[in-house]
């Protein structure tokens, strides 16, 4: 029988044609489709966040032919959540968004189900809004009396979760895909229950389709597939999607490095002095606190672009080839300037086994390996040494789908940035931003801009060709096991200077850490040199926040931010993460305050999404390690919503120090990754 292929719907979620199914994509595949469909054509550029969640940011514009200028735009933020997997007796079940965020034209909620048998997969669904207009039942929701208001689909204000799931009346569809004995081949055909009531509303000899539609779709491979049908017998859809999976990204953080040569032999004497000498010269800050017998105590000075097992397993290498035969067990203090993690206990025979004679695991290490939250008094030896070339590159691209009136904008620029420990409990940094190319001239040409901009005067910092990004000092330090504070002053982000500080908390051995955090800052002057002048506006902005990682999957993070944004605006935000091990991170986010930005048709929204994609580049030959490129995708020149863009994340700095990391990439110490 043939590969299964994954047939997509024409506003590029999984489904038939047009209507979705129940099904979810591998977790890191990311999706940018093009379809036509209808007056409609669509952008979408989609990401599946973990095993259950999707979300696409998508832009859709009206005109009667493909290539007019379109006569209005919808943008969306769509989002689907798996329920449960399909099994021998029941079907896979999903929850769906369209337009959870954005224009209400496109707007719709619908659960469906799904079930496959051999080459057929079917799909029923029940939808609300544009999935529900044909009205076959009452909501059933209806009962609860915030359900059955009226539910307009051309109203200028963005749709909110108070419009989820509303209406009097909700409608059925269903569809039904076939694969053909061709690798990658489906016949695909649905029954939906749209009835373009906007569009009617709008032209008052609008056409509608007949509500069924057949196609086929071809998926030569993972990474494209493409789609072509009929809409009611006299509309022609066409859809191409690329989709390439996050988790094969080929390159890394860092560069691979030969990793020192070991043996089961033991030096005769053995140097201990010579461990930090050695250490040092392979691009380790390895130094001893003190050697007692039979433990030899190090602090190993962490750094992010590879794994803290990864650099465990180079430091044990030095101490194996240095420590004298009388020391059995190696004890690791990590640290980053003054913040520490827990201290790791390793057994030499089980490293001796594992690394010299190859005849151990990780997980035979692992079963030896102990952990405990000593703090322990680092030996400081003045300021660390090191070389001008800058700590990373980051090739940063925004976009932004979520315009009414502008379509796409978008901005490129290279940051060139540096950031290490200085001295002690002290961190610095800086960063240059190449501002490389835009279209923002017109951001504010139709909406005008306010007379305290928190973000909307981003047109005016993109038009210096080379400004300074960020310049700062930052002090570190853990107070007690687990409690970790920092406060950093300086520029702190390209729009913003001033002061602020973090307090987390983040229990070792738990999957969730809490925190605070506050700033008070000034509003950088874009029409100084560099961007570097500073204005009299001060603003105060603080929250408290949480983060969780998923029991089942400890590579999934959801943040959560409460308190006082930028605008001084009251309200949250929702965040999921997924950090894959070749050091690519994918993230999506929507915030909500109390205060709305208003567009040029009149409407208005209290929320603000996107998405953001990292990848490594740092394995490249002559970039730095830790170089990265960004694909950031969210809505260009807001002002409520705004968090600032904090230069020292605690909670990224003790990510090497968490049991959860540490175990994910433990077989990184005996070499698996380097």
């Amino acid at each position: 029988m043939a590969q299964a292929a994954e047939p997509r719907t024409f506003y590029g979620v999984r489904g038939l044609n047009t209507v979705p199914d129940a099904r979810a994509d591998e977790t890191g595949r990311v999706h940018l489709t093009l379809s036509r469909m209808g007056r409609y054509t669509h952008g979408i550029l989609g990401a599946q966040m973990s095993d259950h969640v999707y979300v696409a940011v998508r832009q859709s514009a009206e005109a009667d032919h493909l290539f007019e200028e379109p006569e209005r735009l919808y943008p969306g933020l769509d989002t689907k959540l798996q329920l449960w997997d399909e099994t021998a007796f029941r079907p896979a079940a999903a929850l769906g968004l369209q337009s959870a965020f954005g224009h209400k034209r496109m707007a719709g909620e619908y659960l469906a189900l799904s079930k496959r048998w051999n080459e057929f997969d079917a799909t029923l669904g029940m939808g609300w809004g544009r999935f529900g207009q044909a009205g076959h039942f009452k909501n059933p929701f209806g009962l609860i009396s915030h359900f059955d208001k009226n539910r307009p689909m051309e109203d200028e204000t963005a749709n909110d979760p108070s419009d989820w799931f509303t209406g009097e009346r909700v409608g059925v569809f269903a569809g039904l895909s076939y694969e053909l004995p061709v690798k990658g081949l489906v016949l695909t055909a649905d029954w939906n229950a749209d009835r373009y009531q906007a569009e009617r509303a709008a032209t008052g000899n609008f056409q509608a389709p007949a509500p069924w539609s057949l196609g086929v779709q071809y998926q030569p491979s993972d990474s494209f597939s493409a789609g072509i049908g009929v809409m009611g017998g006299d509309q022609v859809m066409g859809r191409m999607t690329l989709s390439p999976n996050v988790a094969d990204w080929p390159w890394r953080a860092a560069k691979k490095r030969a990793l020192p040569p070991v043996t089961t032999e033991r030096p005769a004497v053995g140097k201990i002095e010579d461990i930090s000498v050695e250490a040092r010269d392979d691009g380790q800050i390895l130094e001893i606190v003190a050697a007692d017998g039979a433990v030899l105590d190090t602090v190993l000075s962490v750094e992010d672009s590879v794994s803290a097992p990864a650099q465990y397993g180079r430091a044990v290498r030095h101490m194996m080839r240095q420590a004298p035969p009388e020391v059995t067990t190696f004890r690791i203090f990590p640290h980053f300037a003054g913040l520490q993690g827990a201290r790791l206990s390793l057994i030499r025979r089980d490293l001796e086994q594992a690394l010299g004679a190859h005849a151990g695991s990780a997980d035979e290490i692992w079963q030896s390996a102990e952990f405990d939250r000593h703090l322990v008094r680092l030996p400081y030896k003045g300021i660390n040494a090191h070389n001008l070339w800058p700590d990373h590159i980051i090739l940063q691209q925004q976009v932004s789908l979520s315009e009414e009136d502008q379509g796409v904008l978008s901005r490129t620029g290279l940051i060139i940035e540096e950031q290490r420990a200085a001295s002690g409990p002290w961190a610095v940094g800086g960063a240059l931003r190449l501002n490389l190319g835009d279209n923002l001239q017109n951001l504010n040409a139709a909406r005008g801009r306010p007379f305290l901009p928190v973000r909307s005067d981003i047109d005016l910092f993109a038009r210096q060709t080379v400004s300074l990004d960020r310049m700062y000092l930052s002090y570190l330090k853990t107070l007690w096991p687990d409690v970790h504070v920092g406060a950093t002053v300086g520029y702190l982000e390209e729009q913003y200077a001033g002061a602020g500080g973090e307090l987390l908390y983040r229990p070792f051995g738990r999957n969730w850490a809490i925190g605070a955090e506050a700033w008070g800052v000034f509003k950088r002057n874009p029409l100084t040199a560099f961007n570097q002048g500073i204005g009299v506006d001060h603003l105060l902005s603080g929250h408290v926040q949480g983060w969780y990682r998923l029991p089942q999957h400890p590579e999934t993070t959801v943040h959560v931010r409460l308190g006082r944004y930028l605008a001084e605006d009251l309200g949250g935000t929702l965040g999921l993460v997924h950090r894959f091990k070749n050091g690519a991170k994918l993230e999506g986010f929507v915030t909500m305050t109390d205060q709305s930005d208003t567009d040029v048709f009149g409407g208005t929204t209290h929320l603000q999404h996107g998405v953001k994609l990292s990848l490594p580049l740092g394995s490249l030959d002559y970039i730095p390690d830790k170089s990265r490129m960004d694909l950031v995708v969210a809505p260009f020149g807001r002002d409520s919503g705004q968090h600032l863009d904090k230069p020292v994340s605690l909670y990224d700095l003790t990510e090497a120090f968490s049991l959860q990391h540490v175990a994910t990439h433990w077989g990184d110490l005996v070499g698996a990754e380097n």
